[in-house]
């Protein structure tokens, strides 16, 4: 059992000193008077302030990254070829564990990381972030219902994770239920070895286990958490911060500066802004209504710079299909068949733009990450004859399909509908926002056959299993044992990136999902006139960091 946690574990600690060394930034004086200066971004979505248990690898991890601080994190860098930008810091943690600081065992099996003592929930009054807090985020990610897609990673990793996760099958549904479980059962390998040290021992060596940690489900979890169920679309009311800002009560479209949140104790945020506000906004022309500074910054929609260059590292697999496994799709015989009528290399052409590189997907691993494969595992051109010949050979010679994308999509669902019409296939299409597209996929009882998706790379090395699991994690026995293979030669990289070129072979047979294109930007994303230090950050698809960028009221581009 664990160490037992804190007699109180809502204790409050002593309010820290609230100034921050940002404090005077982006406020402007007129008149005599302060005029708060807030952020604005404008796009085709609403913001998700989601749970962190609740981690997709989607857009709101931008806004996730600016009330909940993770154990490591990555450095803004003005220089994408900095290698820095790359290589996770401490975020809540004072360092990396490793062998030279006694954080890492020699057989990288133990990682044993210790907290920042000066960290605050945003309680009344601030209540102090414990070893317990990340236990219990470890324990929420495992529910049944937060669906992590990050779980993958983690199962075969570490140690009583599986069995933990395997318990829920007897949990009942409610918060109640799930905290009572999670209350009466540990993970054998992540413990609180006091109020500020966390011990996570792994089953096999993970030298990306610090990259894994920087994901958004690794935030602390306070106590609060355990009246929801993870993704509840209520948390957005219940969210306690430990970033500079938090949401606005009864505001579900912005955030307000943490009062509590301390420079001096967060390397990669700053507070710019008094409040950061979204606006629901059509896609047509919004580009020009930025350049008119009627707003900062896009939100949902990949608007880029008229100029400029941009090094992104890697490319993004976006879109690719992934099939309901209940819809007229799930077979796997219909999936291989609909594989063979794609044409990738006409829908790279179709949807070419400036701005982007655009290839056709002929694997699951994009170029830029560990594993990829420089001859196509699938045929770039389509074979329609061929996707028809199979389908009916497998009882489907008259299949019609429901396929959903969100707008930006639009063109390559388009593209997709053309070529499995030409095997005789009837599609009906239907376009949605973000909000509802997630929805949808999440919905165990949504009526729809197959989607358009995305998925980019969270860190940069050491990361075939970024694709591989998080998309190919389909229970096939033969593919888990590839995945296996490729986990235990960790220690030897050359094998290691063979191993997951074959697992990416197993699935992609199976067509579990069905890679389309490749994509990255190739110039920076759209900024208003008032903006600065614009940072990129390649884990967050090469997005802007809204946790360093600042405005400059009046000046111009």
């Amino acid at each position: 059992m664990n160490p037992p946690e804190a007699s109180n574990p809502l204790e409050a600690v002593n309010p820290p000193d609230a100034v921050n060394s940002s404090d005077a930034v982006n406020r402007h004086e007129v008149a005599g008077g302060r005029v708060p200066t807030p952020l604005r971004l404008r796009g085709p979505a609403t913001p998700l302030v989601v749970d962190p248990a609740y981690w997709r690898n989607g857009i709101e991890d931008r806004v996730t990254r600016l009330f909940a601080r993770t154990l490591f994190a990555y450095p803004p860098r003005d220089n994408l070829r900095d290698w820095q930008a790359y290589e996770p810091v401490g975020d809540l943690a004072t360092a990396v564990p490793s062998t030279y600081n006694a954080g890492l065992g020699a057989s990288h099996l133990g990682y044993v990381v210790h907290l920042r003592p000066e960290v605050v929930w945003d309680t009344t009054p601030p209540r102090r972030v414990t070893a317990h807090d990340v236990v219990r985020a470890f324990k929420r990610l495992a529910h049944p219902a937060a669906r992590n897609a990050a779980l993958p990673y983690l199962l075969g990793t570490v140690r009583g994770l599986a069995e933990f996760h395997a318990g829920y099958a007897r949990v009942g549904p409610t918060a109640a239920d799930m905290s009572n479980y999670q209350a009466a059962h540990d993970i054998s390998g992540v413990f609180a070895l006091d109020d500020s040290t966390v011990m996570v021992e792994l089953i096999r060596p993970a030298l990306d286990f610090v990259d894994v940690l920087t994901l958004p489900c690794f935030s602390p979890a306070p106590a609060e958490y355990d009246l929801l169920v993870p993704g509840d679309p209520a948390f957005v009311h219940h969210v306690r911060s430990t970033g500079p800002y938090r949401p606005v009560p009864g505001e579900p479209a912005a955030l307000e500066r943490n009062p509590w949140w301390r420079k001096d104790t967060d390397p990669v945020r700053e507070q710019h802004f008094d409040r950061v506000e979204f606006t629901v906004d059509d896609a047509d022309g919004l580009a020009a209504r930025i350049a008119a500074d009627e707003a900062d910054l896009p939100w949902a929609t990949p608007l880029l710079q008229p100029n400029g260059k941009l090094d992104a590292r890697g490319f993004a697999l976006d879109p690719y299909l992934v099939f309901n496994g209940r819809g007229r799709a799930c077979d796997a015989a219909v999936r291989r068949a609909l594989a063979q009528a794609l044409d990738r290399l006409s829908t790279a052409e179709l949807v070419a733009e400036p701005g982007f590189d655009v290839l056709p997907a002929g694997s699951l691993i994009p170029p830029g990450s560990d594993g990829h494969e420089e001859t196509p595992v699938v045929p770039l051109t389509g074979a329609p004859e061929r996707c028809r010949a199979l389908l009916a050979e497998a009882g489907h010679a008259d299949l019609a399909l429901t396929l959903v994308c969100v707008e930006r999509d639009a063109a390559v669902a388009s593209a997709v509908t053309a070529d499995l019409e030409k095997a005789g296939v009837t599609v009906r299409t239907v376009v949605l926002d973000d909000v509802r597209h997630r929805a949808v996929l999440d919905d165990p009882d949504a009526e729809w056959d197959a989607a358009l998706a995305c998925w980019s790379a969270p860190w940069f090395h050491r990361n075939g299993r970024v694709f591989v699991q998080a998309l190919g994690d389909t229970g096939d026995p033969e593919v888990g044992l590839l995945v296996d293979r490729a986990l235990a030669a960790v220690a030897h990289p050359d094998q290691e990136a063979e191993h997951w070129r074959a697992a990416q072979r197993a699935v992609l047979a199976d067509a579990a999902v069905v890679p389309l294109l490749f994509r990255r930007p190739s110039r920076p994303p759209l900024r208003g006139p008032r903006v600065r230090d614009a940072r990129i950050l390649p884990s967050l698809g090469h997005s802007i960091d809204l946790a360093t960028v600042r405005v400059e009221p009046g000046a111009d581009r």
